[in-house]
């Protein structure tokens, strides 16, 4: 791709115009840093070599540049778009409920704020492992020996000695006891409880299931975690706070779910689904046929009750809308268990979805972000389909001449002869009509970075 040089001027006006730096300038819309960082991590862009940010702002400028073009040929009012971005809409805001007022309400407060404090920084580990006996009283023992071993540590003993010589770590031969930098969530919360709370040269001993640990902080540093702007850094701590929870996380939810579905008055009406899945079964067998629209119209049709929640009491019609709306490609269910199990997810999204707009999660900073992510993605790929659908179909002149100039192509499998046009004109005007499609999609590409319609701030590509 070629960069587009920018006059000095050009710059120290933007500069002074925008509180953050721009990136790209786009048909006269700028896209400033905070935008680029939300579409690439600004840790990870500050690693990068200068031909991968070339790379990586080569692919910012595509979806900004597909953004744009969507919206002004109104893509966004395409129903099909809509739907697909409403349905991840609905998908994200149930998986930012359980984030967040699920697991947040099972992540000790003590972890959390662990993980605030020390998420900044990396601590260079050194440690020697005593495996756990199969009994108490040599469990003692080993505690003991690790207590030991911790002393003569504190007394100078050289730690690539004492790990040679008592660490059962398959990898003491090679690495002496080195772990190496050890950021938090990298290992088991009893082990970087300890590790984090040593001081520089400090020696500690921590119980694992691996067994009892003599570790040693040779050195800090500043983690990759630390330059992240507020948000991103407790997003992260939340995260690796999680694995501090105590108890079986399916077994939780499995709790949580059915306690909610149970607030909020969901009764389901096992006899009438019954009747509907003979209704069903009978129709499948008289049409030879198990197709989603057959499974569907019979829903709408069945206007007896099948569930409630809430006030409200649904039949048939309801449920089969939600399996239309939803991500379901060909819903079928002749299973009277089957299809109870999946009402019941489709009611507790609902409710759960409720819930977190109630909270207003929506509007939280991983949910933003999350969900513009999805949908500059879902946008770009209607973009490029639009461009495709765009083109009109071969004329018949058009194929002929692209079969004389590619023969070879379209080879008969038995002779190995190329096929007459006649007999391989399906084959020809669908060859031909994907190459049209595909030149759109790369031509489109390639004016990206030919026009001057794209204008790059060559100091934030550089900059260190």
């Amino acid at each position: 791709m070629r960069f587009v040089k920018i006059s000095f001027l050009f710059f120290v006006f933007s500069c002074f115009c925008f509180g953050q730096e721009w990136v790209i300038d786009y048909k006269g819309t700028f896209y400033d840093e905070e935008v680029f960082y939300s579409f690439f991590p600004k840790n990870d862009w500050k690693k990068l070599s200068f031909e991968k940010r070339k790379g990586v702002l080569s692919g910012f400028i595509k979806r900004q540049a597909c953004l744009y073009e969507a919206e002004a040929v109104g893509l966004s009012l395409s129903v099909s778009l809509h739907k697909k971005l409403s349905n991840r809409f609905d998908r994200l805001l149930v998986n930012e409920y359980y984030m967040k007022s699920f697991l947040g309400g099972l992540i000790p407060e003590s972890a959390l704020n662990f993980c605030k404090k020390n998420l900044d920084k990396d601590v260079f580990v050194r440690h020697i492992l005593l495996p756990l006996p199969l009994n108490i009283k040599d469990t003692l023992n080993t505690k003991a020996e690790a207590l030991l071993i911790k002393k003569q540590l504190l007394l100078g003993f050289p730690f690539d000695s004492l790990a040679t010589l008592y660490s059962s770590d398959p990898s003491v031969s090679e690495n002496l006891g080195s772990l190496g930098w050890i950021s938090i969530g990298q290992t088991f919360p009893s082990f970087q409880n300890k590790a984090f709370s040593l001081c520089l040269g400090c020696v500690g001993v921590v119980k694992t299931d691996f067994g009892y640990h003599v570790l040693k902080v040779d050195s800090l540093k500043k983690s990759d975690y630390s330059y992240l702007k507020k948000e991103d850094y407790n997003n992260f701590a939340f995260r690796f706070a999680s694995s501090y929870i105590k108890g079986d996380l399916s077994s939780l939810a499995a709790a949580h779910d059915s306690l909610v579905l149970k607030n909020n008055g969901f009764i389901i009406d096992r006899g009438a689904v019954s009747v509907f899945i003979n209704k069903l079964v009978f129709l499948n067998e008289n049409f030879s046929s198990r197709s989603s629209s057959l499974f569907l119209d019979s829903l709408r049709s069945f206007d007896r009750p099948l569930l409630g929640f809430g006030s409200n009491v649904f039949s048939g019609n309801w449920l089969a809308s939600q399996f239309e709306w939803g991500l379901y490609k060909k819903p079928f269910y002749d299973n009277e268990g089957k299809l109870i199990k999946e009402i019941k997810l489709i009611v507790l999204r609902s409710i759960i979805k409720s819930l977190a707009l109630e909270k207003g999660l929506e509007f939280s900073y991983s949910f933003v972000s999350q969900y513009n992510a999805v949908r500059g993605s879902l946008i770009e790929k209607s973009f490029f389909k639009h461009l495709k659908s765009s083109v009109v179909s071969p004329s018949e002149s058009e194929v002929k001449i692209y079969f004389n100039k590619n023969k070879t192509l379209f080879l008969n499998p038995t002779t190995k002869e190329p096929y007459i046009l006649k007999d391989a004109y399906g084959s020809v005007e669908a060859s031909l009509l994907k190459y049209k499609q595909d030149s759109v999609s790369s031509l489109f590409l390639n004016s990206l970075g030919q026009s001057s319609s794209v204008k790059i701030n060559e100091g934030f590509l550089y900059e260190k």
